[in-house]
């Protein structure tokens, strides 16, 4: 068997160690503004209050965005949303379906609680549109986490429709007790315990 470049000589090519390659240049980014009609479609925040229409959270985490367009030139403009959590709290109201106790059409992976499933105090993870008016109606609701509890089993979880992912819940409860149990017990018993 003959090597690749005796190959490369026998059919008249040049070879390998000959032929000089131009180092690739990575595409230049630049940053701009979010446009004036951005709406992230998303909310992370602690629950304040639940009705049967309506949510109300105290925006805490850091959901993060970036949109970005490649444009004629090959330039990469880039705009970044992080959740503002100086915010007033946020009051959003459920979409008919969720108002019904029905699910909405297709929620993400860890979206699928129904509004009975909420507590106040519940870290949840919001979905939402923006109507032509201007108003944001929630369409999805995940927990992520229960202080002082455990995060109930989502649609998806009891439906058997998630069989590749797991299920939401036992990975939220997971981290949680990591959370509150695990790390506050290695901060005590030194790192030891972990062997």
């Amino acid at each position: 068997m003959l090597p690749i470049a005796a190959i490369v000589l026998l059919v008249g090519g040049v070879p390998p160690e000959f032929v000089q390659i131009p180092p690739v240049q990575p595409p230049r980014v630049i940053q701009r503004p979010l446009r004036a009609d951005f709406y992230p479609g998303i909310y992370m925040g602690k629950i304040a209050s639940v009705t049967k229409n309506s949510i109300t959270i105290k925006l805490c985490g850091a959901p993060k965005i970036i949109c970005s367009e490649t444009l004629p030139d090959g330039t990469i403009a880039e705009s970044t949303y992080v959740q503002d959590n100086t915010r007033e709290p946020v009051e959003l109201a459920f979409s008919p379906a969720l108002s019904k106790g029905e699910r909405d059409s297709s929620p993400n992976y860890g979206t699928d609680h129904g509004v009975a499933d909420l507590r106040v105090g519940d870290l949840v993870y919001l979905d939402y549109y923006r109507s032509l008016a201007g108003m944001d109606t929630c369409k999805a609701i995940g927990i992520q986490r229960r202080p002082g509890g455990k995060v109930p089993p989502a649609h998806h979880d009891l439906s058997g429709q998630n069989k590749f992912r797991g299920r939401w819940d036992d990975k939220c409860n997971a981290e949680q007790f990591m959370e509150e149990v695990g790390m506050p017990m290695v901060g005590k018993l030194g790192l030891w315990s972990l062997r």
